[in-house]
C-alpha cells in the first residue's frame, strides 16, 4: 500500500488523484503544448512576415522585390531557413533551434558578410532568449485557465 502524507495528515484518494493530475499537467501537457505554440509563431511568422508577438509591425520589405506569391525571407531554394526549425524538450526547458548559419542575422538584424557596412534589417520570426512574448504568455495563461484542477 503506498501512502502519502503531508504535514502529519494522510492524503484522501481524491486528493492524491488532483495531484498526480496537476503534476502531468506542469511536467508533461504544458511543455508540449508551449513546444507547439512556439512552432506556431515559427511557422505564422513566416506566413504573416511579422514577428507573431501581438506587437511587432511588419517586416521590412526586401530592396529587390520578391517575385509575386513568394514570401519575403523565402529564398532560391524555397524555404530552407523556414523547414529548418526543431524543438528540444529537457524538463521545463524548451528550446526551438536552426543550424543555418545567417538564421540569427535575419531574426536579431546586424552587420551581414554581405560586403562592407551592410545592416540587415530585422525580421524577427522567433523568440530571442531574455525576451517576453506576450502573445505566448498570454497563450499560455489561457490554456492554464482551461485545465480542470480543483480548487480547495
Amino acid at each position: 500500500m503506498i501512502r502519502n502524507i503531508q504535514n502529519g495528515k494522510e492524503l484522501s484518494q481524491e486528493m492524491q488523484e488532483d495531484f498526480s493530475k496537476f503534476k502531468t499537467l506542469l511536467q508533461k501537457r504544458l511543455p508540449e503544448k508551449v513546444e507547439v505554440l512556439l512552432e506556431k509563431i515559427v511557422y505564422d511568422s513566416f506566413e504573416k512576415e511579422t514577428y507573431q508577438d501581438g506587437k511587432s509591425s511588419k517586416w521590412n520589405d526586401r530592396k529587390k522585390p520578391v517575385k509575386p506569391g513568394r514570401k519575403i525571407l523565402v529564398g532560391q531554394q524555397g524555404g530552407t531557413l523556414r523547414r529548418s526549425f526543431e524543438t528540444q524538450r529537457d524538463g521545463f526547458e524548451i528550446k526551438i533551434k536552426t543550424d543555418i548559419p545567417y538564421a540569427q542575422v535575419h531574426n536579431e538584424g546586424g552587420k551581414s558578410g554581405r560586403g562592407s557596412g551592410f545592416q540587415m534589417p530585422k525580421r524577427q520570426y522567433m523568440p530571442i532568449e531574455g525576451e517576453e512574448n506576450p502573445m505566448l504568455s498570454k497563450k499560455i495563461e489561457e490554456y492554464l485557465s482551461k485545465q480542470p484542477i480543483k480548487e480547495s
